[in-house]
């Protein structure tokens, strides 16, 4: 009897999971029809490098995937891309944590993975206002332009430290570009082998390395309670943001005048000051959503431009004949006696081209996606509020 139960039980389960799942996606962009409890995790390992090209390959330029977490639709063509991206912008802005597990818990309080909200649009008001209040009291074209010199200074001393034995030049593009961008947030000038860069290399790696790992624990969710090296990793991470960004922050909180602003940390207070007095007290966030923005920058810019470099070195080195080239290209532009400068690269097309080209071969980001905040269309296809629209950047 019990048998019989559970075999009806589980009978009805899976009508209602078929017709469910017929019922949501009828409307939306072909794909695959999901299996029951785990969806469309199957067909992903049709190709461990890129599944979402390859599911293209069958299912069309935009198609739909299911998944435990929900439904994802994946747009591989550019005038897609900009249907959704600026067309429609306006309804595809929304961040859905269990997109983004586990980076939202190693972030903590940070901007970039905010939902979409008034306190996400008050974040980032601050975070535009603190950069642009910066970039007006300093030169900061000529600045930027020095320590990107310096970067290379350090990084070819770096180099030629080796005396000719292999190394990554991954390591050493990251070390360089978190020291530089320490100084830029605190004003404070470090090496590339300072405990400060060391642990922010370490935290950069565990949020790269689990981010990939991540898609798994979204696709499973039970799966992120169970004891694993994915845990302790991402407790380490946190523990590591928790020992760097609070006491700073103290510290200038500590030595703050707001006509002396010192460096990107100070911005971010003086244009979070003026904005909680705008407000009357009615302020979404407080001072102590700056250490949020702090790590933001860390991670945004510095793992992603160390990993295209990588890979730009790596392609230069495979393509002579484009090697050569660009490098005649920057002695037309520059010469011999003096230094790049930020206004050269308008001069320098074949340039921008490869550097273009590397990244749409080996992206860093495979899948950029936001959520839709409301019900709507791409290219007359429905679109449910709440589902996660995936660019296929490759």
């Amino acid at each position: 009897m019990i048998f019989e139960t559970v075999v009806s039980l589980f009978v009805i389960w899976l009508t209602w999971s078929v017709v469910s799942s017929y019922m949501m996606r009828r409307k939306m962009p072909p794909g695959p029809f999901p299996f029951p409890f785990v969806g469309n995790i199957p067909q992903m390992l049709c190709d461990p490098a890129d599944p979402f090209s390859k599911l293209a390959e069958k299912y069309g330029d935009i198609y739909t995937l299911s998944f435990p977490t929900g439904n994802i639709v994946v747009l591989n063509t550019a005038s897609l891309a900009r249907e959704a991206r600026l067309k429609k912008r306006g309804d595809f802005i929304g961040k859905s944590p269990e997109s983004f597990y586990p980076l939202d818990a190693m972030l903590g309080d940070d901007f970039g993975l905010q939902d979409y909200s008034p306190k996400y649009v008050w974040r980032k008001k601050i975070f535009l206002s603190g950069l642009h209040q910066i970039e007006s009291r300093i030169n900061y074209n000529k600045s930027s332009t020095e320590r990107a010199v310096d970067a290379v200074k350090i990084l070819l001393e770096e180099i030629e430290s080796n005396e000719g034995k292999p190394f990554s030049p991954k390591e050493y593009l990251h070390a360089s570009i978190l020291a530089q961008l320490w100084k830029i947030v605190t004003t404070k000038k470090v090496s590339t082998n300072h405990p400060i860069v060391k642990c922010l290399l370490e935290f950069n790696e565990l949020s790269a390395k689990q981010a990939l790992k991540g898609t798994l624990y979204q696709m499973i969710p039970f799966v992120s309670y169970l004891p694993s090296q994915f845990n302790r990793d991402v407790k380490r991470a946190i523990e590591i943001r928790e020992s760097i960004l609070p006491s700073e922050f103290k510290a200038h909180i500590e030595t703050f005048q707001p006509n002396l602003i010192r460096d990107l940390t100070d911005s971010f207070i003086s244009a979070l000051k003026k904005e909680i007095t705008k407000e009357d007290g009615k302020e979404v966030a407080s001072l102590e959503a700056v250490p949020g923005l702090m790590i933001d920058v860390f991670v945004a810019g510095a793992e992603t431009t160390s990993s295209s470099l990588a890979w730009f070195i790596l392609y230069m080195v495979l393509h002579k004949n484009v090697q050569e080239r660009i490098h005649q290209e920057i002695d037309n532009v520059v010469g011999t006696d003096r230094n790049p400068e930020l206004e050269d690269a308008k001069n320098m097309p074949y340039l921008q081209a490869a550097l273009c080209e590397v990244m749409r071969i080996k992206s860093v980001v495979p899948l950029a996606g936001t959520n839709a905040i409301r019900d709507t269309t791409i290219a007359s296809y429905h679109i449910p509020k709440g589902t996660l629209v995936g660019l296929n950047l490759a």
